[in-house]
């Protein structure tokens, strides 16, 4: 499979390197994560540039993806781009409503599962971003549902909290800005 970008089709090996995200341009934020060969690239969506082409890379090529996910909306999530050995390895996106981080994707490419960096994607996304100590997650599946009560965050243990939610259907998706959540 293939990316364009600028023009040119770009293979997508190519486009989940940290070589291609890093050649002729500098993403905004990286976030240190104290692990050897692995950080995190912050993207706010705007403008829409390489780091938001990675996501919704995987988004659209990755594999298994839930159809339970939200649709990346570059212009409307937030995300953190996982980066271990010069590759892309996973991504977390979400948005804010009412003053609430709502997780919207949570992805690891196959070959770096079972490896720490979904609930290392989540514990730094909570240091990081949750300051109220509560999030949302936008229709868990049963693998995150799992990754969330076993980090303690469904089942109250945690020092973050985690609660389900699920959007009413033939209203849309996911919730907008004009929505709110309950308190």
């Amino acid at each position: 499979m293939v990316l364009e970008y600028q023009g040119r089709r770009i293979d997508l090996d190519e486009v989940f390197s940290a070589e291609w995200l890093f050649t002729n341009s500098t993403p905004d934020d990286i976030v240190e994560i104290g692990a050897e060969d692995s950080f995190l690239v912050y993207s706010d969506g705007r403008p829409i540039d390489k780091t938001e082409r990675v996501i919704g890379a995987m988004t659209s090529y990755g594999g298994d993806t839930s159809s339970s996910f939200a649709r990346y909306i570059p212009e409307n999530h937030q995300g953190l781009l996982y980066i271990r050995d010069d590759d892309a390895a996973g991504y977390v996106t979400w948005e804010e409503l009412d003053g609430i981080q709502v997780l919207r994707q949570l992805y690891v490419r196959d070959h770096y599962r079972r490896r720490g960096i979904a609930e290392e994607l989540i514990q730094t996304w909570c240091q990081e971003y949750c300051e109220d100590g509560v999030y949302y997650i936008d229709e868990p599946n049963d693998k995150s549902r799992s990754l969330f009560s076993k980090l303690g965050h469904i089942d109250g243990d945690g020092e973050y909290e985690a609660i389900e939610l699920y959007p009413i259907r033939g209203v849309g998706n996911s919730l907008d800005g004009s929505q709110t959540l309950p308190q």
